[in-house]
């Protein structure tokens, strides 16, 4: 649960940010800080000191893929939503 409430929230920032802020240019920033959390991440469930600390432990590959599953679950469902959204505005104003 820990692991998946993480990179969803990570996730999560490619879903809100403006479409048309950085006119088709990557923002570098927000890959490395999504990157960089992704990391710390990983760090948490493999290394022995942070395992005790945070009171976790490794998760095998199945555990992983529920991970990454959970995690990008509510950006498709927000982008799906804002598709819907757009689809709306565009009808409506036809």
């Amino acid at each position: 649960m820990f692991c998946s409430l993480i990179v969803a929230h990570l996730f999560y920032a490619f879903a809100v940010r403006r479409p048309h802020a950085h006119a088709g240019r990557p923002n570098r920033w927000l890959w490395a800080a999504v990157a960089g959390g992704i990391a710390l991440q990983c760090a948490v469930v493999s290394v022995p000191v942070l395992q005790r600390i945070f009171s976790t432990v490794w998760l095998s590959p199945k555990e992983w893929l529920l991970v990454a599953a959970a995690g990008t679950a509510p950006v498709g469902f927000i982008y799906m939503l804002k598709r819907r959204s757009e689809h709306a505005s565009q009808t409506a104003s036809a």
